[in-house]
């Protein structure tokens, strides 16, 4: 059997916080910043583009 590496499930924990919170932050952006920002089609293709 392998030997478990020191503090790799404490990185694997840390990982996972670090996801939700950009999952979070994600979508407090989306809901004032996108919705009000992008009213027709060509604006979506400027965000794609820039992005």
């Amino acid at each position: 059997m392998a030997e478990s590496i020191p503090g790799a499930s404490a990185a694997r924990g840390i990982a996972g916080v670090n996801a939700v919170v950009v999952g979070l932050l994600g979508a407090a952006l989306f809901d004032p910043i996108f919705i009000s920002a992008v009213t027709e089609p060509a604006d979506l293709a400027i965000g794609i583009v820039g992005f």
